[in-house]
């Protein structure tokens, strides 16, 4: 997993031809001040949208991965965004690169 500035990536692999891995992840939030932020997290591998949750759900995130070799398995390719206004402060509050 990578946080850069307001938005991570989490890469999870199933090695697997035979099983899916149903996993339970814990996803470090890096960014302050996150009390009641929420996060939209997108399934980059199959262009699908997971769903917007809260820091607390991200401390237990349930992810499927199919089994590997077949359409849209073997890999998690997650963006997670931070949402909002909290999204807009942060960006102003973080000294130019």
């Amino acid at each position: 997993m990578h946080w850069k500035e307001l938005a991570a990536i989490v890469i999870a692999a199933n090695r697997s031809p035979e099983l899916d891995a149903n996993l339970n992840l814990n996803i470090p939030i890096e960014i302050p001040r996150v009390g009641d932020t929420s996060f939209l997290v997108k399934d980059l591998w199959n262009n699908k949208t997971k769903g917007i949750y809260t820091a607390r759900q991200l401390g237990s995130f349930p992810l499927s991965i199919g089994r590997d070799k077949v359409a849209g398995g073997g890999i998690a390719l997650l963006k997670i965004e931070v949402l909002g206004e909290h999204a807009t402060q942060l960006s102003r509050s973080e000294p130019p690169h």
